[in-house]
C-alpha cells in the first residue's frame, strides 16, 4: 500500500520553497522526504512601481493642463482676457511679475495676470494632500518632501519674506522695481532651488495679487476671484456659476479652480464584501428562484462594506469594546452597556478614565480589565470616539463658545467632510445674529499662544483660518451596515455577538434565542464559510504580487501531483503552508528598496552580533546569547526590577524572564522578555513585572545583599524612559509592546475569563494556535481548489518556534555550502546561507512538512499546546504520556516536555534530497511586462505617415541635446 503524502510550501516574495513528505510506515519509523526544491523569481519580478510612477507623472501633467485650461476659459468667458491672449506663450519669469505686484511696484495688465496665474498653476505649493489624507501637516509627507518644505521655510526666514514669489526673486538676486532684465525660459532656473513652499502661503499671496489687481482689471469681480483661489471648497451655487461659464467639475472635486483637486477613490479599487451579508443575500436570491449566477451577482452588489467613517462603524467599534470589558471577571450588564453608549453619544467619545469612573459609579469598588486593556493598546482609546465631529469641537474648546444650534450645524458640516474654521464659525454666528464675543476671545488667546511658541514662524497658518481636524477612522468597515447594527443591538442587549446560543451542541453557550450574528464566521461548517471558499481569488485581493504568487503556487501544485503522486490526488492527505508577511509589504518595492528594508529589519540583530564580537572576541555566538544582547540593548542594559545595570560579560549569568508569567501568556517573543538575575527571577514567581515591583519594592534580593527591588516610582520612570521611537517599524512595535507588558498589573487566577480577555488584548491566547492571516487563507483557498479532500494543516507560530530551537537541521548544508559556516563555532549560519543558495527555502519547506508527522494535531492539538508551555499542568500529564512518542519527545520530572532533535537518518535523507538541487527560476511565458530600457527622449517632430514615418528624438550626449532620427 502506498504511503500518504504531505505537500508543504514556504511562500515568500522572492521564492516558493516546496517539499513532498511520505508518512511513516509504522510507529517506530520516521517520515521520509521524497523531494524538495524551490521556485525563485527574477529581481523586480511582477513589480508595478515603475509603471505606477510614470502613471502618476502622466496624471499630474494632465491635471495641470486641465487646471490651466479651466482658469483660462473662466477668464475668457468673463471677458478679462481674449482668446488670443490665452494662447500666447508665457512670460519667462512670471514670479518676477508676481513679486513686483506684491511689492506695489507694478500694476498687472490682464495678460500679465494670466501669465502669473498660469505659473501658480504649475507651482501651487505643498500641502501633503490635506484635502483627502486626513491630516493638515504641511510638512508631514515623505522625507524628500519634508526636506523641500523645510528648505523653503529656511529661505523665507533667511530673506525675511512671506511669499514664494518674493523669496525666489531674493534667492536669484532679482531686484523688484527696476527695469526688466533680459530673461529667457532657462534663466533664472528657480526650479533648481529644491523647495516646496507651504500651500497656505501660496494661497494667501495669490489672493493678495488678485485683490490688488481687481480695481484695475474690468471683470475681475470678487466672485471670479473666489472661484479661482478661495480656500474653502466650492459651494453648490458656485458650481452652478462655473457650469454657466462652461466648466463642469466632478462630484469628487474639492477646492477652487487653482488649488482644488479630485479626491482619489482609494477604497474603491476592490471593495470588500461582508461575508455574512453575502451569504444571506445569495441564499435569499436562490429561494426566489433566481439562477446561481444572478444570485452571485446580486450578493456581490448588495454586500459591499461601507467606509470606516460612518456612524454604524463607530458604534460597532464602541460596542466591541463594551463587550470585552469585564468587572470582577463578568461581562457588563445590558443596562450598564446602554448607559455607557448613551454617554458616548452625548459627549462624542469616552476616555479610559471616564469609562472606569462610569463603571465604578454604577458597580462600586470592583476589579476590571480596563487598565490592562488600554495600557496594552494605547491606540485603542481612539476606538472610544463615537462622533469625531462632536469630539473635535469639544477637544478644541470651540464648542464651548458656540450655541447648541450652531454647534449642531458645525458638526453636521464636519460629518459631510466639509471644512470648518474659526473664521467660518465667526461668520455663521454673525449671520444668525448671535454673540461672537466668546469665540473672538478664544481666537485671540490661541493666536497669542501661537506667537509665543519657540518655533513660531511667519509662515505658520493663522489659527482662525486653520480647519478643525476630526480624527476620522480610515479604511473600510469589516461588515455591511445591517451586520454592524446587529452587532451593536446584540451587545446592548447584554450578549456577545461571537458566541453561540446554549444547546446540545454548545452547552457552554449563552442563554439566548439565536447564535450571535458573528458566530457563523467562527463555525467552519457554517454556510457563510462555505460560500467564502467558493469566491474567486481576484475578488479577495487587489495585490498584484499576491495574485501572481498564488497563480505560480497553483501551477507548482499541479506539477508536484503529477511527478510525485502519479496524478492521483487521493494520495495527498495533508497540505502545510506558510506565507511570509513581507509578501504584501514588498509588493510595491524594487530590489534596491527591498534590500534597504531587509537591512533595516536586520539592523538590531547585526548590531547585537557586532557588539558581542567586539566585547567577547573568540566567543561562539549562540542564538540565545544574541537574543539576550538584543533585549539588553532595548532595555538600555538595565534590569527593570532592580534598576541595576549590567554589561556584555554578564549576559551569560543573566536569565530571560517573562514580564507576564508564561502561564498567562504562552509567548517567547523578544517583546515578552527582559533580563534579570536568577535570584530576582525566582523572587518574582507568577506575578507580572508591575505587581512584583509594587509588592516587593525596596526589599533585598536573596543571595545578593547589595541588590534591592526598586521603588514603584523608579520602575515607572524607567519604563517611561525606554526608547520606542527609533529603529525599524518592527523594532518600534517590539519596544512598545514590551513597555505595555511592563505596565500590566492585576492578573490573577481568580478571574480566568477576565485574564483570557486581557491576554487576547496582549496578543496571545490559545486561539492563536488556530488563527491564520488573510494571506494564509488565500493560499489555502488556492490549494483547496486543486485538492479539496486534502487536509490543510496550519502550523502555529509557537510550534515552529520550538522546532527551530530543537531541530538542528542547518548542518545538512556542511557539504553543500561550507562557506556558510561560522569560523569560530563551525556551525552553519542561516544569514550566510541566504546569500549563497536558494535551497534554504527548500529546507524550510522540509521542516514545515515534517511537523504534522512528528507533532500531530490530533487529540485537539494536545502536543502542540503543551510544547508551548513551560510546564505541563499535572492534570494534563496523564493525557500527554500515551501520545508523546519517546523517539521524538522527552518528558522531564518537572513537567517540562522537550522536543528531541531529528534522527541522523532523517537528516541524511534531507541532505540527499537537497543535493539534487531542484531550484528553478520562473520565466514568464509572456514577456509583455519585461523590464526594458527606459527612454526619456522627447519627440521633436514626425515626418510622413504610417510605417514610412520618420520620428526625430532628442538625446542627451555629454550633457548636450542632439537630434536623432
Amino acid at each position: 500500500m502506498s504511503r500518504s503524502l504531505t505537500f508543504s510550501f514556504d511562500i515568500g516574495y522572492a521564492s516558493i520553497g516546496w517539499a513532498v513528505i511520505a508518512s511513516a510506515s509504522h510507529d517506530d519509523a520516521d517520515p521520509s522526504v521524497c523531494g524538495c526544491g524551490a521556485v525563485v523569481f527574477p529581481k523586480d519580478d511582477c513589480q508595478a512601481f515603475k509603471r505606477r510612477e510614470y502613471r502618476r507623472l502622466r496624471r499630474n501633467i494632465r491635471s495641470r493642463r486641465v487646471r490651466i485650461e479651466r482658469i483660462g476659459r473662466l477668464l475668457v468667458q468673463a471677458q478679462i482676457i481674449t482668446q488670443e491672449m490665452k494662447e500666447t506663450p508665457g512670460h519667462p519669469a512670471p514670479f518676477y511679475l508676481a513679486s513686483e505686484a506684491l511689492k506695489g511696484h507694478r500694476n498687472l495688465a490682464p495678460i500679465e495676470l494670466w501669465h502669473v496665474l498660469r505659473w501658480y498653476a504649475h507651482n501651487r505649493g505643498y500641502d501633503n494632500n490635506v484635502s483627502w489624507s486626513g491630516g493638515f501637516s504641511e510638512d508631514g509627507g515623505n522625507k524628500e518632501d519634508t526636506e523641500r518644505v523645510q528648505h523653503a521655510k529656511d529661505l523665507m526666514d533667511k530673506h525675511g519674506t512671506a511669499t514664494m514669489a518674493e523669496t525666489i526673486c531674493r534667492e536669484l538676486k532679482l531686484e523688484e522695481g527696476k527695469a526688466d532684465a533680459p530673461m529667457n525660459v532657462s534663466t533664472p532656473a528657480y526650479k533648481n532651488l529644491n523647495t516646496a513652499f507651504p500651500r497656505l502661503t501660496v494661497e494667501k499671496e495669490v489672493r493678495r495679487i488678485l485683490e490688488l489687481s481687481a480695481p484695475l482689471i474690468p471683470g475681475l469681480t470678487s466672485e471670479i476671484m473666489e472661484l479661482i483661489a478661495q480656500h474653502h471648497p466650492l459651494t453648490t451655487k458656485q458650481r452652478g456659476v462655473l457650469i454657466h461659464y462652461g466648466i463642469k467639475l466632478a462630484r469628487r472635486y474639492r477646492g477652487s479652480l487653482l488649488f482644488g483637486q479630485l479626491i482619489p477613490r482609494f477604497d474603491n479599487r476592490i471593495i470588500s464584501r461582508c461575508p455574512v451579508s453575502w451569504a444571506q443575500v445569495y441564499e435569499a436570491e436562490l429561494k426566489k428562484g433566481n439562477s446561481e449566477q444572478n444570485a452571485r451577482e446580486r450578493a456581490e452588489k448588495l454586500s459591499k462594506v461601507p467606509t470606516a467613517n460612518c456612524p454604524e462603524f463607530y458604534e460597532y467599534r464602541m460596542a466591541r469594546i463594551l463587550c470585552n470589558i469585564r468587572a470582577d471577571g463578568e461581562p457588563l450588564s445590558a443596562e450598564i452597556r446602554r448607559e455607557l453608549m448613551n454617554q458616548a453619544r452625548q459627549e462624542g467619545k469616552l476616555t479610559k478614565a471616564s469609562l472606569e469612573k462610569a463603571i465604578s459609579s454604577r458597580l462600586g469598588e470592583t476589579e476590571t480589565n480596563v487598565a490592562n486593556y488600554f495600557t496594552l493598546h494605547p491606540d485603542s482609546e481612539e476606538a472610544l470616539y463615537l462622533d469625531p465631529a462632536v469630539e473635535v469641537l469639544k477637544r478644541s474648546g470651540i464648542g464651548e463658545t458656540l450655541s447648541p444650534s450652531v454647534c449642531r450645524l458645525a458638526a453636521n458640516r464636519l460629518r459631510r467632510g466639509k471644512s470648518v474654521t474659526p473664521n467660518y464659525l465667526l461668520n455663521l454666528l454673525k449671520s444668525r445674529g448671535e454673540s461672537v464675543e466668546a469665540l473672538e476671545k478664544k481666537i485671540e488667546k490661541e493666536r497669542h499662544q501661537q506667537a509665543n511658541r519657540k518655533k513660531a514662524k511667519k509662515t505658520d497658518p493663522d489659527y482662525a483660518a486653520t480647519p478643525l481636524k476630526p480624527r476620522y477612522a480610515t479604511g473600510r468597515a469589516p461588515y455591511a451596515r445591517p451586520v454592524l447594527k446587529k452587532v451593536v443591538e446584540e451587545t446592548l442587549d447584554g450578549e456577545d455577538p461571537t458566541r453561540p446560543a446554549r444547546g446540545e451542541a454548545h452547552p457552554d453557550g449563552e442563554l439566548k434565542a439565536h447564535d450571535g450574528c458573528l458566530y457563523c464566521l467562527l463555525d467552519t461548517d457554517s454556510s457563510v464559510n462555505q460560500h467564502q471558499k467558493e469566491r474567486r481569488l481576484d475578488t479577495m485581493t487587489n495585490n498584484h504580487l499576491v495574485r501572481h504568487r498564488m497563480l505560480i503556487l497553483d501551477r507548482l501544485l499541479k506539477d508536484l501531483i503529477q511527478d510525485f503522486a502519479g496524478g492521483q490526488k487521493d494520495r495527498i492527505s495533508r497540505i502545510c503552508v506558510e506565507v511570509g508577511k513581507e509578501l504584501t509589504a514588498f509588493s510595491g518595492m524594487d530590489s534596491k528598496k527591498i534590500q534597504t528594508e531587509l537591512n533595516l529589519r536586520q539592523k538590531s540583530h547585526t548590531e547585537a552580533v557586532n557588539r558581542l564580537k567586539r566585547d567577547l572576541p573568540g566567543k561562539a555566538l549562540s542564538a540565545n546569547l544574541i537574543r539576550k544582547c538584543r533585549i539588553a540593548m532595548d532595555m538600555n542594559w538595565t534590569c527593570p526590577f532592580t534598576g541595576a545595570t549590567y554589561g556584555t560579560h554578564e549576559l551569560e549569568n543573566l536569565e530571560l524572564e517573562h514580564i507576564v508569567p508564561h502561564s498567562f501568556r504562552q509567548s517567547n517573543a523578544l517583546s515578552s522578555l527582559v533580563l534579570t538575575w536568577p535570584g530576582v527571577n525566582r523572587m518574582k514567581g507568577q506575578r507580572t513585572g508591575y505587581d512584583f515591583v509594587e509588592q516587593e519594592q525596596e526589599n533585598p534580593v536573596p543571595d545578593k545583599p547589595n541588590l534591592h527591588i526598586c521603588s514603584l516610582n523608579n520602575y515607572r520612570e524607567l519604563v517611561e524612559k525606554l526608547d520606542d521611537k527609533k529603529g525599524h517599524e518592527d523594532d518600534r512595535k517590539r519596544k512598545k509592546k514590551r513597555k505595555a507588558l511592563l505596565m500590566v498589573r492585576g492578573l490573577s487566577h481568580k478571574h480566568q475569563l477576565q485574564n483570557h480577555d486581557a491576554m487576547k488584548e496582549i496578543g496571545m491566547t490559545e486561539g492563536m494556535m488556530t488563527q491564520s492571516s488573510h494571506l494564509m487563507k488565500l493560499a489555502c483557498k488556492s490549494i483547496g481548489n486543486v485538492l479539496p479532500d486534502a487536509r490543510i494543516d496550519l502550523i502555529p507560530g509557537a510550534v515552529t518556534a520550538e522546532v527551530r530551537k530543537s531541530w538542528d537541521v542547518l548542518g545538512v548544508f556542511k557539504e553543500l555550502c561550507p562557506e556558510a559556516a561560522d569560523p569560530v563555532s563551525g556551525k552553519i549560519l542561516k544569514e550566510n546561507l541566504r546569500s549563497l543558495t536558494h535551497l534554504h527555502h527548500a529546507l524550510d519547506a522540509c521542516v514545515l512538512g515534517l511537523i504534522p508527522d512528528i507533532i500531530p494535531a490530533h487529540h485537539n492539538g494536545l502536543l502542540r499546546r503543551v510544547l508551548a508551555m513551560r510546564r505541563i499542568p499535572e492534570k494534563l500529564i496523564p493525557q500527554v504520556r500515551p501520545v508523546a512518542n519517546q523517539r521524538h519527545y522527552v518528558l522531564n520530572d518537572d513537567g517540562r516536555m522537550i522536543l528531541r532533535d531529528l534522527s541522523i537518518s532523517l537528516k541524511e535523507n534531507i541532505r540527499e534530497k537537497l543535493m539534487e538541487q531542484r531550484v528553478v527560476k520562473h520565466i514568464p511565458a509572456d514577456m509583455g511586462g519585461a523590464l526594458l530600457k527606459e527612454t526619456m527622449q522627447r519627440v521633436l517632430s514626425v515626418q510622413g505617415n504610417g510605417e514610412d514615418a520618420m520620428v526625430s528624438l532628442s538625446k542627451k550626449k555629454d550633457g548636450k541635446k542632439e537630434k536623432i532620427r
